[in-house]
């Protein structure tokens, strides 16, 4: 029943007449409501032959004397489930016949309007069908399948449906809230609900309900006060302890301040002895580099003067070579200057003589054409 309830409920969140959140406060609201009592005039239910084998078998000395609380029902449910059916007649004859006259009153009780007249108030006004109530209503006219089906086609439906078709619903909704808002508030000035509250037994339970919730309270507003004293107690011992370990720590930060300021001391002492010790050692190898630098100084010069020696002795000995290189180059030039003169004297001698040849030569050209020139002057007178 209830997952049917919750499904009806989701479909109706997306028709838009529920929502998440009011969904579940919606079936919270079911249950907190005080349960009427039971209706003094409705027939009483009989025992089933199950029940009445249960009693005699609880009323039977063996029973009590053998078995356990706890074991009576499960020796019970046994011996039933292996009793002949002609032994169990002996309980469902009865069974049956009460059975039977439980119906006859029951349907007399119902028909009269006693069942429902209890459980509601016919006086009470009816609270008006929201739109989207009145709406479904009309909706399952023409729709068809189960309870959740329509619903849901319903809920689609509704969803699509326009502004204006919903207002329709909407204003008829608000007039007759309206309507029952007051009618409520007359029902309930008049004293016919808090009557009806009474004779049902709502009131009572109601009643006890403040009761017990005024104790809870109660209950509850003490314990909040026993934890603030013990809260305060706490703290009142937490700061004590707090103080305490302030102290103690204080204490043995001082003593740690001491012991570091000693160290600081003996470290600064040490530190002392050990600059001096560094300074006299710096003097030493100041002294020791000092005196080593005079002695590389003196070698250096040492080193220089022989340098300066052997550089002079080269000095001369190149002067000496440059000199005699020298000289060497000057008798190189004038024997390359005497040659140069012989060369040039042959040179004229052999130029002078070609020379004569060659006027030699042309006179004896000149003579010989000379000659012929007569010759053929001759031959030609």
């Amino acid at each position: 029943m209830m997952l049917r309830v919750r499904s009806v409920l989701q479909i109706a969140q997306q028709g838009g007449w529920c929502t998440r959140r009011t969904a579940p406060v919606a079936l919270r609201s079911f249950a907190a409501l005080p349960k009427p009592q039971r209706d003094p005039e409705r027939p009483l239910k009989p025992a089933t032959p199950w029940l009445l084998f249960l009693q005699d078998f609880r009323a039977d000395a063996t029973t009590r004397n053998t078995l356990k609380a706890k074991e009576v029902m499960t020796a019970a449910a046994k011996k039933w489930r292996e009793m002949p059916s002609p032994d169990k007649e002996k309980y469902e004859a009865p069974a049956k016949v009460a059975k039977e006259k439980y119906d006859e009153a029951m349907k007399a009780y119902v028909d009269s309007g006693k069942k429902d007249a209890w459980k509601r108030d016919p006086e009470r006004p009816k609270r008006p069908l929201t739109p989207w109530m009145n709406f479904i209503q009309e909706h399952r006219q023409s729709a068809s399948g189960s309870v959740t089906e329509v619903v849901k086609s319903g809920a689609a439906k509704w969803k699509n449906l326009s502004d204006i078709e919903k207002k329709g619903y909407e204003v008829g909704y608000a007039e007759a809230k309206e309507k029952y808002a007051q009618a409520m508030k007359a029902y309930k000035d008049s004293g016919k609900a808090a009557a009806w509250e009474e004779k049902v037994g709502i009131a009572k339970v109601k009643a006890k309900k403040t009761s017990k919730d005024l104790k809870a309270k109660e209950k509850k507003m003490k314990a909040k006060e026993q934890a603030k004293l013990k809260k305060e107690k706490d703290k009142g011992k937490a700061a004590k302890a707090k103080a305490v370990a302030k102290a103690k720590k204080a204490k043995e930060a001082e003593k740690a301040k001491k012991a570091k300021e000693t160290e600081k001391a003996k470290k600064a002492k040490e530190a002392e002895q050990a600059k001096k010790a560094k300074e006299i050692e710096k003097a030493k190898k100041a002294k020791e580099t000092e005196k080593a630098k005079k002695a590389k100084e003196t070698e250096k010069a040492k080193k220089a003067k022989e340098t300066e020696k052997v550089k002079k002795a080269k000095e001369a000995e190149k002067v000496k070579k440059a000199k005699a290189a020298a000289k060497a180059k000057d008798a190189k030039i004038k024997t390359a200057k005497a040659m140069k003169a012989k060369a040039a004297k042959a040179t004229k001698t052999a130029k002078a003589t070609k020379a004569a040849k060659a006027t030699k030569a042309a006179k004896a050209t000149k003579a010989i054409k000379a000659v012929k020139a007569v010759k053929a002057k001759a031959a030609k007178a």
